[in-house]
């Protein structure tokens, strides 16, 4: 029996960094890989749901038959950890027909070879034999996977046998490393357990135990079966369907495997053995093989670590002589992976080295690859498929790879196309994605006579190189009063302007109801020296966008260009924000298109039902009307009163200005100064004298008839306001009751079928907050939800949420959180924003141990204070001749 480590990229030729369990009679062992190749199979799916696929080469008389079960040790739950490792050695321990040790020697006495591996997403058993004995080879293999008795005895002995491969799985140095960096890495996959299993779930293994795996999983629709070689595909295919004749399909159980969630933290461990060298190894986490940025992946691994002109070879192994070898590889899987950078080294290098890699996954984020290094790791990727095609039994493990675990037969095709096509751009933005310090984990093995010459504290330091990410945020205090904060990201040649002012609708009346959003409309539309159309044509000739925005309680400016064009960009903006002209000529083009969005609001029935619900839920307050305005309002307003609106908020003292991207902070900072001194400071707006609601007493109720097909639910309650810290648990408890997981959507939509849409969300503003349930439903069960909304709504307030919807919140808040921040845009927006309202620029630090440090409790006690069912507001929508509600 034979234990392999194995490092595998499977589309690298490289099995990588999978652990594959090889039971065999000889010392046999393949690459798993995916090769490109013209070969087309004959795909044929039997009756009993057994895929075959058949490929006719005659190049060689040999065959190689095989068969992938789709199943593998990412499947089991905990305590059944290895016993598909198990199950796979059982395989070969007799039939009806043939007892302990006839299969190996049957295959052995036609000089075949045999073997099977089992691996995270499959289980694998494979024949390569002369194509003469095609008939006995598929009589073995059939017989071996349907037929296997599972003797009590041999399964007792068998298990030993395994926890023999186990002790001697644990002299090996790159199995204990890899085996602990998986653990770490992982928290919640099952890519954590190593695919031996561990020896506590091992000797709790019982022959009922695992033979009751085999049968739920070793089934024909759970199975593909492949042979490449010397043979007639008609006259194979009539044979295969005679051996599995009687293996009937069976129901699959459901596969129960856990998402790993978003890493936002370095993760370390040391580990000490009886081991010559020590072994260093940094593990990121990247998408499953399917996923599109995987080519870019791919080419950013060999660039790195294949070879000796790879850039960790040329620097850390060659020029510095740090270690004594190097290498950087994926581990790409059903599932979500890791991208491995590895080394072998001294004890006393690890450290040094470390710094030295790092130092070269920043410089590869900042400056990214060139033209020469692509081209090579292209030509390496697309000349691994070409090797892979010299053998049978090559070309049928690319099949069974593609078919079982990929589920794409023309994923060469797409692999390749997607190799050749990626840009230098597209490698420096995989390294920027996912070689971060945060989604890190770091694994050194050393010896255990060295154990005290190295720590994880010291493990932690080498790595605070990576600034990459932590791009420098300049804050500045311009004269006029203008916060400017600057962000360089050289990650991609972008640049984000995003200008904002303390206003909006919570300034507005009824009788300028709709004034805000028409200034910042009317923001592009021409300034003392350019009408709309130069400043449009400005704009598009440096790829760009410009345009004013506004809301409840801001307005301001954004504008997204290449970084190439951003003295001529940031000239343009300033121009606009300084000097807007606003014409009334396009004034009355600018009035049509709200009208005219006015209009369409009235089809949006998600937007009329928040309309008509804002209106009761804030009778005397600001937050009560549409942000665009209502015909009456919009129609009287005049030129002079936008300019008078805009020289009363557009102040120095109540703006932020964030710029993120490809830029020069100190030379921003000079070229801001100037540009905008035509912001005048003013006086700043005191957010506490802004108006708050008085609130209503009871039940207040709107209702409003279209000739629609559904009807429409918005359900309101007052809430937190922005600067209130209750609303971090009121945004955890709508997430508890909000998305596909949630009690909402669970229990009326899953369970009782009630609606389509049904979610909630919290909303904060300035001095005051709301907390919204939406439901979209037939007309007919008006009611029956109105009650399944009030019944979730009592229920948390009454019992709270559990422990685990707590934690699952707070992973989905966070992690989408973080994933809103990718852009230079949205971080620019998120600095200004929090920086405006008085949380400070960097608010985003932040933001994750708010939520973090929510306890149960704090949601059940923002349940009971806001969800009050004797005090909310409530809108309906439905459709003519719809029935009473109570």
């Amino acid at each position: 029996d034979y234990l392999y480590l194995v490092k595998f990229n499977c589309l690298n030729m490289k099995l990588k960094k999978v652990l594959f369990i090889s039971f065999a009679f000889f010392t046999f062992f393949s690459f798993i890989s995916t090769a490109f190749s013209k070969d087309i199979p004959l795909n044929v799916t039997l009756k009993n749901g057994l895929k075959v696929l058949i490929v006719e080469d005659h190049s060689s008389p040999v065959a190689a038959l095989q068969l992938w079960v789709r199943v593998g040790s990412a499947d089991e739950k905990d305590d059944e950890a290895g016993i598909s490792h198990v199950i796979e050695h059982m395989l070969f321990k007799g039939t009806a027909k043939r007892g302990v040790g006839d299969i190996g020697r049957e295959v052995d006495e036609a000089g075949g070879r045999i073997n099977a591996f089992t691996s995270y997403d499959e289980t694998v058993y494979h024949i390569t034999a002369s194509s003469r004995y095609f008939d006995n080879s598929l009589d073995i293999l059939s017989d071996m996977v349907i037929n296997s008795v599972f003797d009590p005895d041999e399964t007792r002995r068998e298990i030993k046998v395994v926890l023999e491969e186990l002790n001697r799985s644990n002299d090996s140095p790159s199995n204990l490393l890899f085996r602990k960096i998986t653990s770490i890495a992982y928290k919640k996959h099952a890519y954590r357990r190593p695919v031996i299993g561990y020896r506590g779930t091992l000797n709790k293994f019982t022959r009922d135990k695992v033979f009751n795996f085999y049968k739920k999983w070793y089934v024909p629709n759970n199975m593909t079966f492949v042979v490449v070689g010397d043979v007639d595909a008609a006259e194979t295919l009539n044979k295969i369907k005679e051996a599995f004749k009687n293996f009937s399909p069976k129901k699959l159980p459901e596969r129960s495997r856990v998402s790993e969630p978003p890493q936002f933290k370095l993760r370390t461990a040391i580990l000490n053995s009886e081991v010559k060298e020590a072994d260093l190894e940094l593990a990121f986490h990247i998408p499953d093989i399917n996923d599109e940025d995987i080519y870019a992946i791919d080419l950013l691994a060999n660039i790195l670590g294949e070879g000796r002109s790879s850039r960790l070879y040329r620097t850390i192994k060659d020029k510095k002589g740090l270690v004594r070898a190097v290498s950087a590889d994926t581990m790409t899987s059903r599932d979500p992976g890791l991208f491995f950078i590895s080394a072998d080294l001294d004890t006393s290098n690890a450290k040094k080295s470390l710094k030295e890699i790092m130092k070269i996954i920043v410089k590869t984020k900042k400056d990214g690859v060139n033209e020469t290094e692509l081209n090579r790791a292209k030509l390496n990727l697309e000349s691994d498929f070409i090797y892979e095609r010299e053998t049978v039994q090559g070309k049928a493990r690319k099949l069974g790879y593609f078919d079982a675990v990929i589920g794409d037969l023309r994923f060469e095709d797409r692999y390749i196309k997607g190799i050749r096509e990626a840009t230098v751009d597209d490698v420096k933005r995989a390294a920027v994605k996912y070689l971060n310090t945060a989604n890190m984990t770091i694994g050194l093995l050393v010896p255990s006579k060295e154990k005290n010459l190295i720590t994880e504290k010291d493990l932690k330091e080498a790595v605070n190189k990576d600034t990459s990410n932590k791009s420098s945020i300049t804050k500045t205090r311009l004269q006029n009063g203008i916060t400017l904060i600057v962000k360089e990201n050289h990650s991609n040649p972008t640049v984000s302007i995003y200008g904002i002012f303390l206003g909006g609708l919570i300034t507005e009346d009824k009788t300028d109801n709709g004034i805000t959003n028409l200034m910042a409309r009317m923001l592009t539309r021409g300034t003392k020296n350019m009408t709309a159309k130069e400043i449009s044509a400005k704009v598009e000739s440096m790829a760009g966008s410009l345009s004013g925005f506004s809301g409840r309680n801001s307005f301001g400016l954004s504008g997204h260009f290449l970084s190439r064009f951003f003295d001529d960009a940031l000239k343009l903006y300033s121009e606009v924000l300084t000097e807007p002209s606003f014409p009334d000529k396009e004034l009355a083009k600018v009035k049509s298109d709200v009208l005219s969005d006015l209009k369409a609001e009235e089809d949006n029935l998600f937007r009329t039902s928040m309309n008509l619900l804002n209106g009761k839920l804030y009778p005397s307050h600001p937050y009560g009307m549409n942000r665009l305005g209502s015909k009456e309002s919009i129609e009287k307003i005049k030129r002079d009163d936008i300019i008078a609106y805009y020289n009363r908020f557009a102040k120095g003292s109540d703006m932020v200005l964030s710029i993120v991207g490809d830029v020069d902070a100190k030379e921003v900072i000079s070229k801001t100064k100037g540009l905008l001194s035509g912001i005048k400071k003013g006086a700043p707006l005191k957010i506490s004298l802004l108006p708050k609601p008085k609130g209503h007493k009871g039940i207040v109720k709107a209702e409003k008839t279209l000739k629609k097909e559904q009807t429409h639910i918005a359900m309101g309650f007052l809430g937190p306001s922005l600067n209130n810290p209750d609303k971090y648990p009121m945004s955890i408890l709508s997430q508890a009751l909000s998305g596909m997981g949630g009690r909402l959507f669970v229990e009326l939509r899953d369970k009782k079928g009630l609606a389509y849409v049904v979610t909630s969300f919290p909303r904060t503003g300035i001095n005051t907050g709301s907390f919204i349930v939406y439901m979209a439903a037939s007309p007919e069960n008006l009611d029956v939800s109105i009650q399944g909304i009030k019944k979730e709504l009592l229920r948390v307030v009454e019992e709270g949420i559990s422990e685990d919807e707590l934690n699952k919140a707070k992973r989905s808040l966070i992690g989408n959180y973080e994933i809103s921040l990718q852009s230079n845009a949205s971080q620019a927006s998120n600095m200004a924003i929090n920086q405006l309202f008085g949380f400070g620029f960097d608010e985003f630090k932040r933001y994750p141990a708010k939520i973090q440090a929510v306890k149960r409790s704090d949601v059940k006690r923002v349940a009971e204070k806001y969800l009050r069912l004797d005090k909310y507001a409530i809108a309906i929508i439905k459709p003519p001749k719809s029935p009473q509600h109570p």
